[in-house]
Order: structure tokens, then C-alpha cells, then sequence
């Protein structure tokens, strides 16, 4: 893992240093963060730090066609297009593979792990006995954990949007292609009749297999209630405005589009939907977006599901910031669930069913900003979680710790 996750750190430090002070069109941002097993959170920075010196260099050496409609720019940018479409489907795949199924093989100490990645395919190879070693909700938090991922880099991307008001036509694009991964896979992959006790090396198939495994009932999931859930996905205005921009870059080399949210008494607000694999069934997530008319943000997910008669809900608080002090910016993230126990027993022949009662669980951290010079910051989230599922986390309990700086 070093071997993969050390290049990406350099290019990004050596990236950052040589477009450091340089006056170009749109000014591009950089962060690096680094946790425990290498989640999809540090993961997300390495790609996006990367994509934005593409468009550092965009911006520099490539003329702006903006206001241009003729033939010979529409087919220009219609080029430029495709090698932001390849560049962005590598970095999704990477992100799949590396910091989803591989995050989860990492933290459940898996003697091997080998990546294949590619435009628009991949994979992760694992011993057999890793994996059956695993329980059942362990085994679907891994097989679900690359779509994940992709989820938590399509919101690192989309993150800077609500403080600007403004999309880069760029980012929509790389926006898309994460946010859609989990809406796509789910359709490209064609109904089978399943043996809930066979294993698929499709995520969806092996995630259908897994949630009725736990349950131990074959009716409980299948891919017609996966391709109606997912359509959840499609309640995100964020998704039509970017291929709006898109389009409308296509068309007369726009760089940028406006994003608009509700206005209530000078509170902006926008609400995203977004289905969510979790180790023990499905669940539906409502990402309520707030920005106060003094500029503090606030995030407010509310998720909730009911698989086999077994309800589940959560709630997470997002405030940033809730306290500043000069150069100091402090804020937190509170969640809090209910859900099914994960099981400890990691035997093979015992993980069939695992429905251990539900409980409470929570996460407390806060988010430490600290500028140093008027580019550069150190940043770290500290705080302790409780043993469930919350998406890009350990499953077990303990420190959250992740430490890095942006410039």
C-alpha cells in the first residue's frame, strides 16, 4: 500500500510547490490528509489535489474559448472533454479499488491485497481465507466499500461549491462520474437467479448475496429493489446542474455554473438524496445542505431503513465553523445510529444469520483549521466513534485521527 499511496503524496507536494503564488485564470486548491488504513477521505484529497493541478494547467497554457460557438472550439472542447472523462474515470477507479475495498481489506488485516486499475475497470484480489475470516456484516462492508468511496469523493468534490455558489464545469464532470458510479453499476448489472450461498465477483450480485446471507432469507434483497432504491440517487439537483455546465461548456466554452439553493429568510438550503449500502441492508440518506447568512455551513444527513422488518436510523451534524480564534477555525461533526449489533464472531460456518439486537452508537470529532500564512493551513479531525457503521470508517470503535494541510 506505501508503494501506491507515497507517489500520490509526492506528486501532490511537488505539484503544490510549483504552482505555489503563480497568477492564473481560477486559483486551484490543494489538500492532503492522512488517517489509519488510508480511508476514502484521504484517498479523495490525493485525486482532487491532482485534478486540480490539470486544471491549474488548463488554465495556463490552454486559451479560453469562452463566448466561442463555432464548429472548430465546439470540437475542440468536445476533445478536451474526452481526456477529462479518462482522467476522472482512472481516479474513480482508483479510488474504487484502493481506498474502498482496499480501506476495508486494510482494516480488517488482510494478509494480501493486489489492485488492477483502469479507464472504467478494476479490481482488488484477496486470498479466500482473508475473506472467510470475515463475518457476514464484515463481508458486506467490504464488497459495498468501493461504491462508498466513490460517494465520499464525489462530496469532497462537491464541498467547495456551497461556499462559492459557483460550479467548475471541470469538476462537474469528475462530480459525475462518482456520484453516478453506484446508479450505474447497479443497472449495468443484470438480474441472475442468485444462490444466496454462492459468492459473484460483481459488487452488486455479492452485496444482494450478502444482505439476504445475514438475514438469512433470499427475499429480503434483490436487484428489482436495488434498481428502484437507487433511484433515490436521482434527488440531487447537484447532478443536473453539472451537466448543465457541461453541456453548456460543450457549447460556448463556459467555465463555470451558477449553483442555486432555496433561500428562507437569507438561510440557503438544498437537500440531496443518496441510497446507501450498508453492512446490513440498504438505507436512504437525506443530505441537507445550510448555509447561514453569516457563512457558516451546516450539513444535516438523516438516514433510515428497514430491511427484514429491522429498522435502522441515524442523523449527522456537520458545523463549520462553530468557533474561531485568529488564525484558528474550529468545527464538529456529531452522528449518531441505530442499528444492528456487528457480530464478533469471525468463524466462517457461524456468520449465517447475524442478527444480534440493535443498539445506539455515536461519533464526536472536531474539525481543527489553523493558518499559518495566508495559503496554508494544517488540518486535522480528532474525536472518538463507538463501534457501527458510518460511511468511510472503521467498524469498530475507536480515536478518529486525521491529520494533513491545504494551501
Amino acid at each position: 500500500m506505501k508503494f501506491i499511496t507515497r507517489p500520490l503524496v509526492s506528486l501532490a507536494l511537488i505539484l503544490a510547490t510549483f504552482t505555489a503564488n503563480i497568477p492564473v485564470a481560477h486559483a486551484q486548491d490543494y489538500k492532503l490528509l492522512f488517517d489509519n488504513h488510508e480511508s476514502p477521505y484521504a484517498g479523495s484529497t490525493y485525486f482532487i489535489s491532482t485534478y486540480n493541478f490539470y486544471k491549474y494547467l488548463d488554465d495556463r497554457y490552454v486559451p479560453s474559448s469562452a463566448g466561442k460557438t463555432d464548429l472548430q472550439w465546439i470540437l475542440g472542447r468536445s476533445g478536451k472533454v474526452v481526456v477529462e472523462y479518462m482522467l476522472g474515470s482512472y481516479f474513480a477507479v482508483f479510488q474504487h479499488e484502493v481506498f474502498g475495498h482496499g480501506y476495508r481489506a486494510r482494516e480488517f488485516d488482510f494478509s494480501y491485497l493486489h489492485y488492477s486499475v483502469g479507464i472504467e475497470s478494476g479490481a482488488t484480489y484477496f486470498t479466500m481465507s482473508d475473506l472467510q475470516g470475515l463475518n457476514t456484516y464484515q463481508q458486506n462492508a467490504l464488497i459495498a466499500g468501493g461504491l462508498e468511496a466513490n460517494s465520499i469523493l464525489a462530496q469532497e468534490i462537491r464541498a467547495p461549491w456551497f461556499e462559492s455558489n459557483k460550479i467548475d464545469n471541470r469538476d462537474g464532470l469528475f462530480y459525475i462520474l462518482n456520484q453516478m458510479a453506484q446508479f450505474n453499476y447497479v443497472y449495468i448489472t443484470q438480474p441472475k437467479d442468485l444462490n444466496y450461498n454462492n459468492h459473484y465477483s460483481n459488487d452488486i450480485d455479492s452485496y444482494i448475496n450478502g444482505v439476504n446471507r445475514y438475514y438469512a432469507n433470499n427475499n429480503v434483497l434483490s436487484h428489482n429493489k436495488m434498481r428502484t432504491a437507487v433511484l433515490f440517487d436521482l434527488l440531487d439537483p447537484t447532478l443536473y446542474y453539472s451537466a448543465f455546465g457541461l453541456a453548456k461548456n460543450l457549447y460556448d466554452g463556459s467555465p463555470t455554473t451558477s449553483m442555486y439553493m432555496f433561500d428562507v429568510k437569507g438561510y440557503k438550503y438544498l437537500p440531496i438524496g443518496r441510497m446507501l449500502m450498508a453492512p446490513y441492508g440498504l438505507e436512504f440518506q437525506v443530505q441537507n445542505m445550510v448555509k447561514t447568512p453569516k457563512g457558516e455551513f451546516a450539513q444535516i444527513n438523516l438516514r433510515f431503513g428497514s430491511n427484514a422488518n429491522t429498522n435502522t436510523a441515524g442523523i449527522d451534524f456537520n458545523v463549520t465553523p462553530v468557533w474561531q480564534y485568529k488564525q484558528l477555525s474550529v468545527g464538529n461533526k456529531f452522528s449518531v445510529w441505530y442499528q444492528p449489533n456487528m457480530s464478533q464472531s469471525n468463524s466462517y460456518q457461524s456468520r449465517t444469520p447475524t442478527q444480534a439486537n440493535s443498539r445506539i452508537g455515536f461519533a464526536e470529532f472536531v474539525s481543527l483549521e489553523n493558518k499559518f500564512k495566508k495559503n496554508f493551513s494544517v488540518i486535522a479531525d480528532v474525536g472518538y466513534k463507538t463501534a457501527g457503521y458510518l460511511p468511510g470508517f472503521s467498524l469498530s470503535n475507536g480515536v478518529i485521527l486525521r491529520i494533513g494541510c491545504k494551501w
